[in-house]
Formats: structure tokens, C-alpha cells, sequence
């Protein structure tokens, strides 16, 4: 880890030879899984920070939708964890499916 990286994201695999689970996703899933894996994607919260929507909140109450927020507290939709995320375990592919078309 970079000395300027002070994150910690256990959903990111550190690189190897070969791509991490889920490499036999279409690719929109794939997409979806990877920018899950890295926190990054369009929620609410990035929407309006970048000023392309008027607020953060999200459908289902929570005033911050941010990538953490879907991943493991929203309460009308699918959860998984980082662990999830980096086995592509079941729990991870019904988040995508639930949200490859809106992130």
C-alpha cells in the first residue's frame, strides 16, 4: 500500500496474476461487482456532489446514499459485505442484479 493510500477496503484483492471471482460475469455485472469492489459508483451522493441531482437521499429514507450505505444498510434492497463482494458469492450477485442499472 502507497503511503498516500490510508484506506482500508478488504473487497479489493491485492493484484496477482490472474482477474479476481467473477470474471465470468457479462460484462455490465462485472462492471457493477468492480465498482462495488472499489466503493465508486453512481449513488445519490456522488450524483449530487457532482450537482446532477438535488439531493443525496436515498429511495428509501436514508438522507446519504452513498456506496456503503447500498452495499450493507439500505432497507429496501439486497446486502452483501466485502468478503461477498470479493468471493462473487451468491449474496454479491443478487446486489448486482438488483443494481447493475442504476449505479
Amino acid at each position: 500500500m502507497d503511503t498516500w493510500d490510508n484506506t482500508t477496503n478488504e473487497a479489493i484483492q491485492p493484484p496477482k496474476g490472474q482477474l479476481p471471482s467473477g470474471r465470468e460475469l457479462q460484462r455490465k455485472d462485472w462492471v457493477t461487482l468492480n465498482r462495488a469492489r472499489a466503493k465508486v459508483g453512481k449513488t445519490a451522493s456522488t450524483l449530487h456532489k457532482w450537482k446532477l441531482r438535488p439531493n443525496s437521499e436515498c429511495p428509501c429514507g436514508n438522507q446519504n446514499q452513498t456506496m456503503d450505505h447500498i452495499l450493507s444498510e439500505c432497507t429496501e434492497r439486497p446486502h452483501c459485505t466485502d468478503q461477498d463482494l470479493s468471493d462473487c458469492t451468491d449474496a454479491a450477485q443478487a446486489w448486482i442484479t438488483h443494481w447493475r442499472d442504476k449505479i
